[in-house]
């Protein structure tokens, strides 16, 4: 209860601070783009809530049914309904702990037997991780892969076809309609197409030796490799897509200015400010700049007529991070300088983009897999697809072209 206090209380101040932020006078692009990013933390906050939420209720429920008693699960310990919440976690994780090196007791086959009953999908392998995942995808998603953080992300419960529709309304407007003269007919550009998803999966081999002869931490193992690899996996897939269900941004991206001939490798000042100049102005209060890393050095040398750097502080107090008060983002698979490639996108991503995910990530444990091998099998398996939303006549995003020479 008082993790769910504190989500609720970070979500709250969030959306407080951001309010604030709109509603004062002389409001900057700075300021919009800091509340938007708010408003962004929140939402993800929410979710989080979410699933704390579904999981105190089942283990509300679970705990006032009729189950059969059990003995203590340590000598020090209380039956399992009167362990209280750190002293419950730490006896998960010591049960964790021995069942995986091999030193498993009779008190922790109980507790896991509680466990696998309450938190997670039985198998005849046997199941080792509870399949709530989501909050630690969110967490290696800051740190691994920032295009995921800032396109929408959807949580759909199932992965069937789901109907997306689209509309362009930018060239309706009112036309002057003299006295009994019909009106005319002006109607808004509507379309749609269907989101469906992949079953994209991970099979990761670890040597039984190395368990235990280790002090093995499952946490780190999960978040390190399982929950990296598929941040890395779906980040890649949202920009070059996959050949399936994950659309391409880059591709789906209109190209929105071409640099002049003899600038194949470098990019000039003027160059970015045309560029600039291509996005509509509707989209440049969510907007960012997004590059890879060798592009965003390359942009480092790159000064004014006064000699002054063109990148400045973002309003994170990130040093180089800004140009013309837009954040610059970093997306590795964006394409490098070269001839005829596309090197930046500009644009709002969350209008951009949807990142569906169908369901959580879900981690099983097999013991008999690589039985000849003395080996331990981690299989995850993540739901999962993308599809661009920009608008054709009025591009949310826009991409830069070089030249060819």
């Amino acid at each position: 209860m008082s993790n769910l206090n504190t989500l609720r209380e970070q979500k709250n101040k969030l959306v407080y601070d951001a309010q604030a932020i709109l509603a004062k006078d002389g409001v900057s692009r700075e300021d919009r783009a800091s509340a938007r990013k708010m408003i962004e933390d929140s939402q993800l906050i929410h979710e989080r809530i979410d699933v704390e939420e579904r999981a105190a209720a089942i283990e509300a429920e679970q705990r006032h049914s009729s189950r059969p008693p059990r003995g203590p699960i340590a000598e020090d310990a209380d039956q399992i309904d009167g362990v209280v919440d750190e002293k419950r976690s730490r006896l998960e994780m010591r049960a964790f702990a021995n069942y995986i090196t091999g030193k498993l007791k009779p008190e922790d086959r109980e507790y896991l037997k509680y466990e696998q009953r309450d938190m997670t999908v039985g198998g005849a392998a046997g199941v080792l991780v509870p399949v709530g995942f989501d909050p630690l995808l969110h967490t290696a998603t800051k740190a691994t892969g920032e295009i995921l953080s800032g396109v929408r992300t959807w949580n759909t419960d199932s992965g069937e076809g789901i109907k997306v529709g689209t509309a362009d309304p930018t060239a309706v407007r009112f036309t002057l309609n003299p006295e009994n003269t019909a009106a005319t007919e002006t109607d808004p550009s509507v379309g749609g197409f269907t989101s469906n998803v992949d079953t994209l999966t991970l099979m990761t081999k670890v040597s039984n030796q190395l368990i235990q002869d280790s002090a093995f931490s499952i946490e780190q193992f999960l978040s390190e490799t399982i929950n990296t690899a598929w941040v890395n996996t779906a980040s890649e897939a949202i920009i070059a897509g996959n050949a399936s269900n994950f659309q391409s941004l880059a591709t789906a991206t209109p190209v929105g200015y071409t640099a002049p001939t003899g600038g194949a490798s470098t990019i000039s000042y003027d160059t970015l400010i045309n560029f600039y100049a291509k996005l509509d102005p509707s989209y440049l209060a969510g907007a960012a700049l997004w590059m890879n890393s060798r592009t965003w050095a390359s942009l480092l040398d790159i000064k004014d007529s006064q000699n002054r750097p063109i990148l400045t502080t973002d309003f994170q107090g990130n040093p180089f991070k800004s140009f013309l008060g837009l954040p610059i983002r970093i997306a590795q698979k964006i394409d490098d300088l070269g001839a005829s490639k596309s090197p930046i996108l500009l644009g709002d991503a969350y209008k951009s983009y949807t990142y569906r995910q169908a369901g959580p990530l879900v981690v099983r444990k097999s013991v008999d897999r690589y039985l000849e091998y003395n080996a331990t099998a981690f299989f995850a398996v993540q739901r999962a697809g993308g599809y661009s939303t920009i608008q054709t006549s009025s591009p949310s995003m826009i991409r830069l072209v070089m030249s060819a020479t």
